[in-house]
Formats: structure tokens, C-alpha cells, sequence
């Protein structure tokens, strides 16, 4: 059996079921919601909690949030811009790489990266137009 870095049995429990909690809850606002993505409400919750402690956990949910919000701006650049599919791919690259260069160092400027890479690979599989995949609304086919 692996390490666990010090901890009881009792706190392994307790921090399962601190992600078990909060991504369901999410999961369940997400869905009521009517947001087009709900699932990432269940991401961003489970985020911040495998960090190591409660500081921690605080700052890399601000970290989540500035850098998913710079993420989709920086998501509608790209758009903007009016790609082909073989640009969407070789940013889809680009983007991979800048964000495992980044994700050891700092988890907001990784998100700059993680963010539009999810939602450019939603747009290869999918592709709509730019405005139902960046807001917040109910999505409509």
C-alpha cells in the first residue's frame, strides 16, 4: 500500500468524502442551473480540495477562478480569429504543452492554457458558434 503522506485512515475518509460532498453538491447545482457545461461546476469543485490543506485549498480555488476566467478570454481570442480545423488542432497542441509547462509552477497561468484547450476540443468535436460556447446560458444545437 502506498504512502498517504502521514495520514490516518480516519482523515483519508474524511477528505474522500469532502470531494464525494462537494462534487456532488456542485454537480447538482450545475445540472439545475440550466448551464451548458454543469459538469465543470463538479471540476472546479473537486479542484481546489486535492490540495493539502485549507490555505492551500483557498488559494488554488482563486487560482481556478481568475485563470478560468482569463482562460475563456483568452478562448475568445482565438475564436475571434475565425479558424480553420487544422488551426483549432495546432493550437489544441500548443495549448497542451504550455499548460503541462505550467501546471508544477503556477495553477492560475496553467488555467490561462487548460481552459481554452478544453473548449477548443469541445469545438473540434462539436463545433458551434463562438457565443454558445463561451457563455454561461443554456446551450441550444
Amino acid at each position: 500500500m502506498p504512502a498517504h503522506h502521514g495520514l490516518t485512515t480516519g482523515q483519508l475518509w474524511s477528505h474522500a468524502g469532502r470531494f464525494f460532498l462537494a462534487t456532488s453538491i456542485a454537480g447538482a447545482l450545475g445540472l439545475l442551473s440550466g448551464m451548458s457545461h454543469s459538469y465543470w461546476a463538479m471540476v472546479a469543485a473537486a479542484a481546489p480540495i486535492a490540495a493539502p490543506d485549507l490555505s492551500a485549498r483557498l488559494q488554488r480555488g482563486v487560482h481556478r477562478m481568475v485563470g478560468t476566467l482569463g482562460g475563456v478570454g483568452v478562448t475568445a481570442f482565438l475564436l475571434s480569429l475565425q479558424l480553420e480545423t487544422w488551426h483549432i488542432v495546432v493550437f489544441v497542441i500548443l495549448l497542451q504543452f504550455l499548460a503541462e509547462l505550467f501546471i508544477g509552477r503556477n495553477y492560475s497561468i496553467a488555467l490561462l492554457f487548460i481552459t481554452p484547450l478544453a473548449l477548443l476540443m469541445t469545438q473540434l468535436a462539436h463545433p458551434v458558434e463562438a457565443l454558445s460556447l463561451l457563455q454561461l446560458a443554456p446551450w441550444k444545437p
